[in-house]
């Protein structure tokens, strides 16, 4: 059966039932009917039941066919008898939730909407219940789930008594519920005026859950439920109940500190090892620049990357990570044969921007055609207007922390798309600059935003999914900017091509002042080559929700630096239909006097190296990756000579 998150409460609840003779239970708000079914479960000899919305009236009915201990009634349960307006919960896109409905006038929350559909529904108090003998005189449990109603629920009891009452409560939830209309306190002040001594609370906010006997105050985002015990239930079962689930809730308390101390000293300790690295790297890397510029000044020329040459000396130039520091130190066994972790120049730009010193011009050197600063001129075309019939939600997040300086700009790009449905949400780590201020700014045009501390943008990202509903999937990273006309686009082209779930275009490369500082381009999708490298950059590639759903809806946690390529590996394997788009999609920033690691951290190679024998069944050295990447290299070059001279045609 599903508990909603109240698994402690459902289990408390089955107690009390099984230690009454001939239990009868009330359920006052059945909704999908997952109480009745513990309370049967838990030996309850009667369960009356109360929903007030029609379609889970009906469902309830059929589920409970066959059960004669059941009984369904659709009504509404409140201080009084009448007709009373049901506020009926949708989500943002006006679809009906099956949770959330209330009698209460709730504001709306960031997700839920309550003020747009009205139902007038037959309302009923308990008392006229008990005097028409629906309800029993004795009953051992009412349990009461009326989204911000319940006291008015108590209120109508009458002279009815029943030995134990589960009510709800809580405390500003401003992503569901917003603020509830009574408190703890109310329910305690309730409780003891009508016979009701003892209590028992359980509390939540956030991962955090305690059971406790008799508190009455309560913090934002508190919430749980109160079990109410009547002064002549048996005081023995109550202490034992108490004692039990209160230690069991301090025990899990204490592991989870205990844990949370453990991997912080974890972390210290690699953070500490990963500074030593770095020193010993950045000392490499000063020696390498010096023999560098003496051969330079003997050429006279800057030197360049061939086809056929290895990809060590351009790690050893852009990652400050030598060939010695690599096989040293993640050497794989393979037969009887030692290969080297390979990693070929995408993986850099499509997992992490790691913090370095060294012009952003020698970076492009290589494979990154960075040139001179110059002012970002997006094409005339990229402006117009696509008119869609039906636009598809597109649900876009960013993961944020402490890029105050950017995320504005970022912001800004999005919300500033034309024609297409938009659905923004950002996922903010706690930052300590002024990112809080700027989201507070925009949390009229978001459809929601969060700042608490999360496990890094993999973990961001993952939550800010689960709160979206869009058929188009995407997210855009916090320093980089979207391109107008962008979100148009790629709505456009996913309607006119139904069985493409991904798409992935090109991007501008840009400094910390928006110039463009080169460009990335690639040629038509090459599903090989994707499982050699991950040469897709994030904010490029959008999704469908249904190829998200089949590989498990989620960001897979292991892969903390490569969950970017390991999402795409699994749409690939899921049989999803890649096409790259031939257009600019985003501004991927490279700030002037930073750079980008290919290689951050030993775990970014061992989850690398994972992908790589998931993939082909060993981990290949640099020459194999090469090798498999000859004619994706040859493609890509004559792909990005070809926008060379579009550029000049079209742009300038």
């Amino acid at each position: 059966m599903e508990a909603h998150g109240q698994e402690t409460e459902y289990r408390i609840a089955a107690e009390v039932i099984r230690h009454q003779a001939s239990p009868v239970v009330v359920d006052v708000g059945m909704e999908r009917g997952s109480f009745t079914e513990m309370a049967l479960a838990a030996g309850a000899v009667k369960v009356i039941g109360f929903e007030c919305l029609p379609r889970h009236t009906q469902f309830l009915k059929e589920r409970f066919a066959r059960e004669p201990r059941v009984e369904v009634h659709e009504l509404a349960i409140s201080c009084k008898s009448g007709i009373a307006p049901l506020h009926i919960a949708t989500d943002l896109n006006g679809n009906e939730l099956d949770f959330y409905h209330t009698l209460s006038d709730l504001p709306d929350s960031n997700s839920v909407i309550r003020s747009s559909i009205r139902l007038n529904v037959p309302t009923a108090t308990l008392a006229d219940l008990r005097r028409k003998a629906i309800i029993p005189e004795q009953v051992h449990l009412l349990k009461i789930d009326t989204e911000g109603h319940d006291l008015m629920v108590l209120e109508g009891l009458g002279p009815l008594r029943p030995m134990v009452i589960l009510t709800e409560y809580w405390d500003t939830l401003p992503e569901t519920s917003g603020i509830c209309s009574y408190s703890l306190q109310d329910l305690a002040c309730w409780a003891l005026k009508h016979g009701y001594s003892h209590r028992i609370t359980t509390r939540r906010n956030g991962p955090l859950e305690l059971v406790e006997s008799a508190s009455t105050w309560s913090l934002p985002g508190d919430w749980g439920n109160v079990f109410l015990f009547r002064n002549d239930f048996d005081g023995s079962l109550y202490a034992e109940i108490l004692v039990r689930y209160s230690l069991e809730s301090h025990k899990r308390l204490c592991l989870n500190w205990k844990n949370l101390m453990a991997d912080c000293v974890a972390k210290e300790a690699e953070i500490q090892r990963l500074d030593t690295a770095l020193i010993r790297l950045r000392t490499e890397e000063k020696k390498t620049n010096e023999e560098t510029k003496v051969s330079d000044l003997k050429s006279d020329q800057r030197p360049r990357a061939e086809e056929g040459q290895s990809h060590l000396p351009f790690l050893k130039k852009h990652t400050c990570v030598s060939e010695s520091a690599i096989s040293d130190s993640h050497q794989v066994s393979q037969g009887n044969r030692s290969t080297t972790p390979a990693f070929d120049f995408p993986f850099c730009l499509s997992n992490s921007k790691l913090i370095g010193k060294q012009s952003s011009m020698d970076l492009g050197a290589y494979y990154f055609h960075l040139h001179a600063p110059k002012p970002l001129r997006i094409p005339h075309r990229y402006r117009q207007s696509i008119r869609i019939s039906s636009p598809p939600l597109i649900s876009l997040v960013t993961p944020s922390w402490n890029q105050g300086h950017f995320i504005e700009r970022t912001i800004k790009s999005v919300l500033d798309q034309h024609d297409s449905r938009l659905e923004y949400y950002v996922q903010d780590g706690g930052s300590a600059d002024n990112t809080k201020e700027i989201l507070a700014c925009y949390s009229g045009c978001l459809a929601g935003w969060e700042s608490a501390p999360n496990n890094g943008p993999w973990h961001a990202i993952h939550l800010a999914f689960q709160k979206t509903s869009g058929e188009i999937m995407a997210w855009v990273n916090p320093d980089d900017l979207l391109l107008p006309g962008s979100l148009a686009y790629i709505a456009d082209f996913f309607q006119k091509h139904p069985r493409v779930d991904v798409v992935y275009g090109h991007c501008f490369l840009i400094d910390e002042n928006d110039r463009q500082i080169g460009r990335w381009v690639l040629p038509a999708h090459d599903r090989q080559a994707l499982s050699w490298t991950d040469f897709i950059l994030p904010g490029t590639f959008f999704w469908r929700r249904r190829i998200w759903e089949q590989t498990g809806g989620r960001i897979d946690f292991s892969y903390p630096f490569a969950f970017h390529w390991d999402l795409l590996l699994r749409f690939q394997a899921a049989g999803a239909v890649f096409q790259r788009l031939p257009r600019f999609f985003v501004g991927f920033r490279i700030p002037s006097g930073e750079r980008v690691f290919s290689i951050s951290s030993a775990l970014g190679l061992q989850e690398t190296s994972r992908l790589h024998r998931k993939m082909h069944g060993f981990v290949p050295s640099v020459t194999d990756v090469r090798n498999a990447l000859v004619l994706f290299r040859r493609k890509k070059a004559f792909a990005d000579l070809t926008w060379y001279f579009r550029c000049l045609w079209r742009f300038y």
